[in-house]
């Protein structure tokens, strides 16, 4: 019975991550490395955090291979978070935001980034709590906190539920182990406070 378990498990993780490597991008910001990054809208509009796109242009690997450029058009240093757009080749798969006060301490989370220019790869951990954290000396920002492991790569990635929903960007990890993410609540309300979503 456990063994099946297991195997049910294992098989929904997988399924979960295949899917988000859909709208998780690689973002190469120079000669200065890079991160990850998020498709937010079928339109072109990636988020990532600040600290990836740290200059006004940055290279974008979307999930089949293609290379176009991204113009960064807003910033939220405060929340570690950056906001690009890409001329799309055509309708691009966006993430599915999920609001950070449904969210349960205790219940599943997959971080899907790049870390070491390896594409899509996955961590699993569960979160642990919901927290704040000062990114440039202003005042706090909301925080996820799980206990998953992240590479120099993963930065800007997606954080998610054990249903595929963006539960937000993972940022940073303070030893041992613990991964701190942009809740995608945060990234929303940004988003249309500058005009770029609806709602």
């Amino acid at each position: 019975m456990r063994t099946r378990l297991a195997q049910v498990l294992a098989a929904e993780i997988a399924q979960v991550a295949a899917r988000a490597r859909d709208w998780v991008v690689a973002v190469r910001a120079g000669g200065h490395g890079g991160g990850s990054g998020v498709i937010w809208s079928a339109d072109g509009l990636v988020v990532t955090n600040h600290h990836v796109a740290r200059f006004s242009r940055a290279e974008i690997v979307l999930p089949d291979g293609q290379r176009v450029s991204g113009q960064v058009v807003q910033r939220a240093p405060e929340h570690d978070l950056a906001v690009l757009r890409i001329a799309a080749p055509g309708p691009l798969p966006p993430a599915r935001p999920r609001a950070v006060e449904t969210l349960r301490v205790g219940e599943i989370a997959l971080a899907v980034g790049n870390p070491f220019g390896q594409r899509g790869a996955v961590a699993f951990g569960l979160v642990t709590g919901l927290g704040r954290a000062t990114w440039t000396g202003q005042q706090p920002s909301p925080v996820i906190v799980a206990d998953l492991t992240l590479y120099p790569g993963n930065s800007g990635g997606a954080l998610l539920d054990a249903e595929g929903r963006l539960l937000g960007l993972t940022t940073m990890v303070m030893p041992p182990g613990i991964a701190l993410a942009i809740p995608a609540s945060t990234v929303a309300a940004r988003l249309r406070e500058w005009g770029l979503a609806e709602g």
